[in-house]
């Protein structure tokens, strides 16, 4: 499909560029970056996860968040099997730092489920167990503070 290819030529430009700013940890160029090859491809997905990522790094959660969820959006709305098959980890590390990003802003019960959505479907460990046990866990233990807070608040008050 001609279309289709065109449509890799417009925006991998951008995207590799994107990319070498990424992986220098140059967080602001490489979303700029991301930014035009989004512009071209809206439904890139892993430009999408790249980008949450590096928002997510910059301390930018929300926005983060909300880059991150369109990637797992864009990868549960194809019909195609190759496609799924491909981006699979680009999916489940999206869900890890959607996870991530709910852990920061402490939106817990949402930090939990996207790690033990990944523990439960994540056949190919394409994120380390571990890391995933050990932010489920950090959502855990600050959910049981939050209850903990709130219960002592309510003694307090009666």
């Amino acid at each position: 499909n001609s279309s289709a290819a065109s449509d890799v030529y417009k925006r991998q430009p951008y995207y590799h560029v994107g990319f070498t700013f990424y992986d220098a940890g140059q967080w602001n160029e490489a979303v700029e970056w991301f930014d035009l090859a989004l512009e071209r491809f809206p439904d890139y997905l892993v430009c999408l996860y790249r980008k949450g990522v590096a928002l997510f790094m910059k301390f930018k959660a929300r926005q983060a968040k909300d880059t991150l969820k369109k990637a797992i959006i864009v990868y549960q709305q194809s019909n195609n099997p190759d496609f799924k098959q491909r981006m699979s980890k680009y999916y489940y590390r999206s869900i890890f730092y959607l996870g991530k990003c709910y852990l920061q802003i402490n939106s817990l019960n949402n930090a939990r489920a996207c790690f033990e959505k990944i523990l439960q479907e994540d056949q190919r460990a394409y994120i380390d167990p571990l890391y995933v046990k050990y932010n489920l866990a950090l959502s855990l233990m600050k959910l049981k503070k939050y209850w903990a807070k709130k219960i002592i608040v309510k003694i307090r008050m009666n």
